[in-house]
């Protein structure tokens, strides 16, 4: 069971076994305490805990069908983030339609705007794999900004970063709510209007984590958590 990591000068690493992680799918939550400390489980107690998606303890076969399945689990796998996860998106961005045009000029499975697509390395927009895996960058992007909070995440990747982080939470556009609620549901998790009316439990979370938790994997397949960039995968 994964329990903490302590924040402090030195960075203090949490390894887990991947196998043991993908065991409990995408469960692993943090919280910051007054002290700095960063705790880190996959059975949080009580309020005041953030979900956490980690890169590594998904496999690239995780369970997900359907159109453009092969390019939904590569992206994931790359980016680190449930591929369930990313098929919501495309199913309310899209609709999986690849030739999809907003009227904001959002285009593609993951409706990118072409600076962000530009951003993350997308050369053909309507390319379904490039697009795809644009997207789920952007999400990781956005995630770890967020300090792994699905709600801020989803928020930014409809109304932009800097909304949500000038805001400290979901804006209150009508636009961005209902669309955060439409991937919550399609990812099989409470929308907004259905959590309880707290500051941390309906969005207003920090905007973002100042200082976030990085990972990597060590040469004997161990998720390792720390506070400090990890250069290379940590040999025990």
């Amino acid at each position: 069971m994964i329990r903490r990591a302590v924040r402090k000068a030195v960075a203090i690493v949490l390894m887990v076994p991947i196998g043991a992680a993908a065991a409990f799918a995408d469960s692993i939550y943090y919280q910051k305490e007054k002290d700095g400390t960063i705790r880190l489980t996959n059975a949080p107690e009580g309020s005041g805990y953030h979900t956490y998606l980690t890169t590594g303890h998904y496999s690239p076969s995780a369970e997900v069908s359907g159109e453009y399945s092969n390019h939904i689990r590569s992206a994931a796998s790359e980016s680190g983030v449930d591929p369930n996860l990313v098929k919501a998106v495309i199913s309310a961005e899209s609709n999986f339609d690849p030739r999809a045009i907003s009227p904001k000029g959002a285009r593609g499975l993951m409706q990118l705007m072409p600076s962000t697509a530009s951003r993350f390395g997308v050369k053909d927009i309507f390319d379904p794999a490039q697009n795809i895996s644009g997207g789920a960058r952007y999400l990781r992007y956005l995630l770890d900004l967020f300090g792994g909070d699905l709600v801020l995440a989803l928020a930014a990747y409809n109304a932009g970063e800097k909304i949500v982080q000038n805001n400290r939470g979901v804006p209150n556009y009508r636009e961005t709510r209902d669309y955060v609620d439409r991937v919550l549901t399609r990812y099989g998790r409470p929308a907004l209007g259905a959590r309880t009316r707290s500051s941390k439990q309906s969005g207003k979370a920090p905007a973002a984590r100042k200082s976030p938790i990085y990972r990597t994997v060590s040469g004997d397949g161990a998720l390792v958590f720390s506070d400090s960039p990890i250069p290379k995968p940590v040999q025990d």
